[in-house]
Order: structure tokens, then sequence, then C-alpha cells
């Protein structure tokens, strides 16, 4: 009778004695390894570098819906703070900043990186996911005007830009103007700006209709980084 009492205390306290529903993805963040039936719980949101994305997809892509904002490389490494914009301009390997320096920026616009750390082959992105390539940005490009919207008004987010620049967001992407660090920071607020692995920048301005590209921006430009889901 005592042991049946403390295994009904067990039971209520652990919530495992009957195999239920819960997660029963096992790569999911809430993975229920006692749950038998999958009740659509299942977070796969990526953690990375302590800090959970949203995601969103589109088309056949899946995209992080907010910037990339990690300190470190895939394997743990660290990614350098360069504060100074002398420093900046000279660096030979990657760097990382804040828009401005200021730390209240981070949530808002996310981190910016320089080529170096674009291409460095410890991995911007997290195990699974990589930073696009142009012809990644492309598909998205051709997707959205296959769609018959205007590229750069579905993607903008709908707060923050200036000029009533804002957009629909229609698909989630929430392109923020998070801005550009050469030897100085420009453009908070007024374009946003992403790498491409191949050292372009894909852009979104107040008064465009469509994402633009630059020839090339350079290692020493500090733009933000999305990371794209690699394909199976």
């Amino acid at each position: 009778m005592r042991s049946s009492t403390i295994l009904t205390a067990a039971c209520l306290i652990l919530a495992s004695c009957q195999p239920g529903e819960g997660c029963t993805d096992p790569t999911a963040n809430n993975y229920d390894s006692n749950a038998v039936e999958d009740d659509g719980s299942c977070d796969n949101r990526p953690e990375f570098d302590g800090y959970t994305y949203d995601v969103v997809t589109i088309g056949e892509q899946v995209w992080f819906a907010e910037n990339l904002q990690t300190t470190v490389y895939a394997n743990g490494s660290g990614i350098p703070e360069v504060t100074d914009n002398i420093f900046w301009g000279n660096a030979s390997n990657g760097a990382r900043c804040v828009y401005e320096n200021e730390e209240s920026n981070l949530a808002i616009y996310g981190r910016l990186y320089n080529g170096h750390a674009v291409t460095d082959a410890r991995k911007l992105c997290p195990n699974g996911w990589h930073v696009p390539t142009d012809e990644d940005w492309e598909e998205l490009r051709d997707y959205i005007t296959s769609q018959g919207l205007e590229t750069a008004t579905a993607l903008k987010s709908t707060y923050g830009w200036i000029d009533d620049g804002n957009g629909t967001d229609d698909f989630g992407f929430s392109g923020v103007p998070g801005g550009s660090r050469g030897l100085n920071f420009y453009y908070a607020g007024v374009a946003g700006l992403w790498y491409s692995y191949e050292g372009r920048s894909w852009e979104l301005w107040p008064n465009y209709t469509y994402i633009s590209t630059s020839l090339e921006t350079g290692s020493q430009g500090g733009i933000s980084v999305r990371c794209l889901k690699d394909t199976e």
C-alpha cells in the first residue's frame, strides 16, 4: 500500500508514468522522450549562441525571420568585436559590431559583420544553415515576383523605415533597416543590407519597389546577415 502511494505521488509529480502526447521530434528544442503521439507542439526554431531565432518559409526556402546576432562561429570560436572605426577598416579577419556600438540597437537590428566573417571556414551561421548565395537571393526575389508582389515592399518590415518607407511584410521576413558600417556607421532607418556568400549586398531602400544588389561590398563592409536553411 505504501509503495503504491509513493508511485502514485511520483507519477503526479513527473507526469510520465503513462506515455501520452508531446513533441516526438528528437531535433526539437522541447523534445519529450516520454511522448508516443506528437501533439504539434514541437519547437524547431534554431538555437545559436544562447539565442532562439524565429524562422519563416518562403516558397521552398526557410529563412531566419530576424538578423543574425551571434558572437561566435558555428564551432564555438569567438568573433572579435571591433568598436573602433579605424581598426574596423583595417581588419583582416572576421569582425562584428552593433550599430553605433549601442547595445540598445542589438534587439532591433541584430549585429553587423564584415566580409571576412561571412566567408570564414568556421561558418557564421549555425550547423544546418548557411549564409545565402546570390543564387539563393535570386530564388527569393523570383518567388516573390511570381506571386505578383513587389519584392522590396513584401520583404520590408511594417515599421522603422523613414519617409513612409515601411513595407507590408507579406511573408514574415521582417526586413529591418539595419544600416551598414565602413569607416563610420550609415543608413540605420534608411536601408537594410544583407550579405551574400559571394560578398555582394542585397539591399532594401525606402523608395525602391524591388530588392537591389551591389556589385561587391568588400571584406571591410559591415552589414547584416540572414541565415538560410540547408536543403536536404
